[in-house]
């Protein structure tokens, strides 16, 4: 399973030659891959792989139990029978927040030469870790999110596809029909298995989605479990209580966050810090809106958020899941693209579903979940700032009218790389 984040990991052996190289810390929710990565990051490159979890394996915190790195280097190899070298090993430190004295040594080989190539991972948030602050001083830190749309046509077989689809979107040519209706028909299949490695192995290996919801529920029993082992349990109570409404908050026409469907008496003063550690956590997607503090807030995963939606007792509006489900979608591959995402409205006038910036442009995006892609709302924003471009998304061809560029749900991974 390829994923795009190992082009980030090449770099930063090929700085190797540095001896003063800080080691990665690979962060990201729960369940999303960081092993994985790292395991076949250093498959491709390394010769010799230690590798300790201390989530799984407590006791190999006592390695870490001498002052001196060298000391610890030693007692690894030591351990481990395996040589400790910058040339031909790679140290994965899996799980590093849960063990204080494993943090303690990555932060002593600052400024020192590093004799071994170190990746470190983490689902909790270093806001939440004790020396976390130190520790992100110290290392060069890569986030990964769940398999983007592209990162889902490599591990279902379908590569092929991406590059035709990124050269349809870069010409605003239409793909042949045939390929265009058979691109949605994966699109569909993405919505119900999502980006998490656990799903998408599953459908690979049954080719039926009856499995499905059961992988969800069980990446989402993690989430709650990280949430149980924080030392504030009344923010544990919080994040609990805000899972809870997900499948609600998504579902309905207003999809900006309520905290009234939490609890009667709800506020954002009683609340915030719950969403900003699942925000922190990467469970959870908070998109702002211009010039005020309401927010959407989605799901890391479409696929989760469709068996949240599935499992809640809750009766939805089909056409408003729907709805949610895409914008859903379309905030997690534009996440995974480490932009900033907002979303905007006029006074009831106008809605924009998604506004993404660079230090040079601002883009509009709207999304449609027919072939009805008429709207005012385009319109509206380019007048009132002087927008020249901008983006409609929709189950349509790709298409370029009145600087206006029409993408199919499918190539929503290419707005990334060409705004």
């Amino acid at each position: 399973m390829k994923r795009k984040l190992i082009d980030k990991l090449i770099e930063w052996k090929d700085k190797g030659k540095d001896s003063r190289l800080k080691p990665v810390l690979i962060t990201g929710s729960r369940g999303v891959g960081k092993t994985y990565l790292s395991f076949d990051f250093g498959k491709s490159f390394f010769k010799d792989i230690i590798y300790i979890n201390f989530e799984r394996d407590s006791k190999l915190a006592a390695l870490f139990h001498e002052k001196d790195p060298d000391g610890i280097l030693d007692n690894i190899s030591e351990y481990f029978q395996k040589p400790v070298s910058k040339d031909t090993t790679i140290l994965i430190l899996d799980e590093i927040g849960i063990c204080d004295h494993a943090i303690q040594f990555i932060v002593q080989l600052k400024d020192r030469k590093v004799p071994v190539n170190i990746i470190a991972t983490s689902s909790k948030p270093l806001e939440y870790i004790e020396y976390g602050q130190e520790l992100k001083k110290c290392v060069e830190q890569l986030i990964l999110y769940p398999f983007d749309f592209e990162e889902y046509l490599w591990a279902t077989g379908y590569e092929w596809y991406s590059d035709i689809i990124r050269e349809h979107y870069i010409s605003n040519k239409k793909i042949p029909d045939i390929v265009h209706k058979e691109l949605l028909d994966i699109f569909e299949q993405y919505l119900i298995v999502g980006g998490m490695p656990r799903a998408i192995n599953e459908y690979i290996n049954t080719e039926a989605f009856i499995n499905i919801s059961e992988q969800h529920n069980s990446i989402l029993e993690g989430f709650y479990s990280d949430a149980e082992n924080l030392m504030n349990e009344n923010l544990h109570i919080k994040v609990k209580n805000i899972f809870a409404t997900m499948d609600m908050q998504i579902s309905k026409k207003n999809k900006k966050f309520q905290y009234k469907l939490i609890r009667k008496g709800a506020t954002k003063n009683l609340y915030m810090d719950g969403i900003d550690f699942m925000n922190a956590s990467n469970m959870t997607i908070k998109v702002q809106k211009i010039d005020s503090d309401q927010f959407k807030l989605y799901l890391c995963d479409v696929g989760l958020q469709l068996s949240m939606i599935k499992k809640g007792s809750i009766k939805t509006d089909q056409l408003e899941a729907r709805k949610g489900l895409i914008e859903n979608y379309i905030a997690q591959n534009l996440i995974s693209g480490h932009r900033e995402i907002y979303f905007w409205e006029s006074n009831a006038q106008a809605k924009i579903d998604f506004i993404i910036k660079d230090c040079l442009n601002v883009m509009p995006i709207e999304v449609s979940t027919d072939n009805n892609t008429r709207s005012k709302s385009l319109s509206i924003i380019k007048n009132t700032y002087d927008i020249q471009k901008s983006i409609k998304i929709s189950t349509n061809n790709f298409d370029l009218k009145n600087n206006i560029k029409y993408v199919p749900l499918y190539a929503v991974f290419c707005i990334n790389e060409n705004i």
